[in-house]
């Protein structure tokens, strides 16, 4: 069986031979690699071919024990690209699929419209949901904006490692992946994944559930106070920081079935506002 472990050094091998850079994880809540404050960085300054492994967080996809490849924590190989530089872009991603072993010939691979947006970062792009045989396995995007910046010539390809890891292995259920060498996915995660999908069983006395909203959306009203003293003495990373959190506030809230859908457009119209002045420091 081919390990998570050994996707990632494959897809790290064939990227760095390609000249790209390996930035690191910066682990923080955040939904998707796009949103590493580090990564938002690069995309926007410098301009650097990178890649980067990152782990994930999707509260609503804490479904492990009933829906075989959704989990809440995952994992999520990042390749970034200055569209400028290179030709043939999606000629080389293929490359990087053949390169894991995945036999193109013998399978059905697919490329369907899938616009990538983000309403808390102030960010979106023009892209496809790529499918390898019926199973989502990469989001290639060419942004357009990102931190309320405008962005242009830069090309993703999130890989969900996870996700290729079950087609490598002829497999529709998480848990029976290899993370490394002898040691499986199950004994390193179910954990964490069992506390996220019983979180609306626990809560089931109203007057705890209660004190959970409650503590959410408190946190939420301090990080966006702290957001505002952050961008006003320019600590732009800890900004960005802040925000993946409130996303993640966000997320538990509709996990939880307690997203007020009116308190949450106020929200995300304040947090628009301040990424409108975090943009001015980028």
């Amino acid at each position: 069986m081919k390990s998570l472990v050994e996707i990632v050094n494959n897809l790290s091998s064939f990227w760095s031979s390609k000249g790209l850079y390996q930035l690191f994880s910066y682990d923080i809540e955040k939904g998707a690699s796009t949103c590493n404050p580090e990564v938002i960085h690069q995309i926007i300054s410098t301009r650097l071919d990178f890649f980067v492994l990152d782990k994930c967080r999707r509260a609503k996809d804490a479904l492990l024990s009933s829906s075989n490849d959704r989990c809440y924590t995952h994992h999520q190989f990042e390749v970034i690209l200055n569209t400028k530089n290179r030709s043939n872009l999606l000629d080389l991603y293929e490359e990087s699929l053949v390169y894991l072993g995945i036999e193109l010939e013998k399978s059905l691979l697919e490329y369907l419209k899938n616009d990538w947006e983000h309403a808390t970062l102030q960010a979106y792009g023009k892209g496809w949901e790529v499918t390898l045989n019926g199973l989502e396995i990469t989001q290639v995007t060419y942004f357009r904006q990102i931190a309320g910046k405008n962005v242009d010539n830069v090309i993703e390809f999130a890989y969900g490692i996870e996700r290729i890891a079950m087609v490598l292995n002829n497999t529709l259920d998480i848990k029976q992946l290899t993370w490394d060498k002898n040691l499986s996915y199950s004994s390193l995660n179910l954990g964490r994944e069992s506390e996220m999908e019983n979180l609306n069983q626990s809560l089931i006395d109203s007057k705890t559930r209660e004190k959970f909203i409650d503590a959410l959306y408190s946190e939420i009203d301090i990080l966006k106070n702290k957001i505002g003293i952050l961008i006003s003495t320019g600590r732009t990373y800890m900004a960005l920081e802040s925000l993946n959190r409130i996303s993640e506030n966000i997320n538990q809230l509709d996990l939880v079935n307690a997203l007020d859908e009116t308190r949450k457009k106020k929200i995300i119209l304040e947090i628009k506002s301040l990424v409108d002045s975090l943009s001015k420091k980028l």
